[in-house]
């Protein structure tokens, strides 16, 4: 579930955490990957769920 923080982020119950430094790519700065979700990440900008090799 997400929600609006008091200093406008949004917020999730879900944990997330910056991208593996194996991801070399500067587009991974955009994204996110949430515990156990395998093999997904998730849009900082758009909270879109995409699936990576």
């Amino acid at each position: 579930m997400l929600s609006i923080t008091s200093d406008g982020k949004m917020a999730s119950s879900t944990t997330l955490k910056d991208a593996p430094s194996k991801l070399k790519s500067k587009v991974w700065e955009h994204f996110e990957f949430r515990e156990g979700s395998g093999a997904k990440a998730t849009c900082k900008t758009y909270f879109v769920d995409v699936g990576y090799p």
